[in-house]
C-alpha cells in the first residue's frame, strides 16, 4: 500500500501551542437559540440571547471543544466537532436557510511566538461538507 504523502499525523503535544479549541457558532437576529437545539438534537455548550443592555445584537448557539478535548492540535478539535455533527449537513443547511449564520471559530495560543495551526487536506475535506467559514483567533502571549 502506498503511503499517504499528504497526511500529517496528529501532534497532541504540539510544542508551539499553549492551548487551542474550536467553537461551532450559529447566530440569528430574531429566532431563539432553542430552535437550533431542536433541529440538531444536540445540546449547546453555551447560548446567548439578544440583549440591548449587554449590547448583544443576535441570539447565539455555540458548541465548543474547550475543556472537552485534551489536545494542542487544532485538527483533533475540529475532528471531534465534525464527529459530533456527523450526518447533520441537512440540518445545518436547513438552519442556514432559516437565516442562521454559521461559522467555526478556532482559538490558538502560541507558546513561543512562532509556529501556527495546521490544517491537512483530510480535515479540509470534512469541513467542506458543511460549507462553513473558519475564523482563526491566534494569540502570541509573551511571558
Amino acid at each position: 500500500m502506498k503511503k499517504d504523502e499528504g497526511y500529517i499525523e496528529y501532534k497532541d503535544e504540539y510544542s508551539s501551542c499553549e492551548r487551542t479549541y474550536v467553537t461551532l457558532s450559529f447566530y440569528h437576529e430574531k429566532l431563539h437559540s432553542d430552535e437550533v437545539t431542536k433541529v440538531l438534537i444536540i445540546k449547546p455548550t453555551r447560548t446567548t440571547e439578544k440583549n440591548e443592555q449587554r449590547k448583544i445584537n443576535k441570539n447565539g448557539w455555540f458548541f465548543s471543544t474547550q475543556d472537552t478535548v485534551e489536545s494542542r492540535d487544532v485538527r483533533r478539535h475540529l475532528r471531534f466537532l465534525l464527529d459530533i455533527f456527523k450526518n447533520k449537513e441537512n440540518e445545518v443547511n436547513f438552519l442556514r436557510n432559516e437565516g442562521w449564520s454559521t461559522k467555526i471559530y478556532c482559538f490558538w495560543e502560541s507558546t513561543e511566538g512562532n509556529g501556527g495551526p495546521i490544517l491537512d487536506y483530510r480535515t479540509m475535506e470534512l469541513l467542506s461538507i458543511f460549507k462553513l467559514d473558519i475564523h482563526f483567533d491566534v494569540w502570541w502571549i509573551f511571558r
